[in-house]
């Protein structure tokens, strides 16, 4: 979210054609990042519930990486020749999300799983036993 706020500020520094350009990936920034964190807390929310959220755990975290991957781009395009400077972070959050994509082969894993989930070739079993939902303090 760092790197999406360092983008917003430096798309607000120009002309007002500079200001739409800029802030259009800066937009999807934001509706990549709050459609991650529904995602997540729907996954969340499955497992407090004692519910099976395989499914919904991986596609967060699908989502989560492509968007990451996208943002951090964008933001170093937004930058242009400063973003790969180490004036700016952006470069740094840049080699991070490639870091996590390429050694984790988390993209690359989950939209396999999340296409066998939707070509029926993967289902949950059914669980072992009954998994417990958490129980709130009063």
């Amino acid at each position: 979210m760092a790197g999406c706020q360092g983008a917003i500020q430096h798309a607000a520094a120009g002309t007002t054609a500079q200001i739409l350009v800029k802030a259009q990936p800066a937009l999807q920034m934001e509706s990549d990042y709050e459609a991650s964190r529904l995602l997540w807390m729907r996954s969340g929310w499955l497992k407090n519930v004692g519910r099976r959220n395989t499914k919904e755990t991986g596609l967060a975290k699908w989502f989560s990486t492509v968007a990451s991957e996208r943002a951090a781009s964008d933001a170093v395009q937004i930058h242009g020749a400063n973003g790969y400077s180490d004036e700016y972070p952006v470069g740094r959050f840049y080699r991070n999300c490639k870091g996590a994509v390429i050694y984790e082969g988390t993209r690359e894993i989950h939209k396999l799983m999340q296409a066998d989930y939707l070509l029926g070739y993967r289902t949950d079993r059914p669980t072992r036993c009954e998994l417990p939902a958490v129980e709130h303090a009063q």
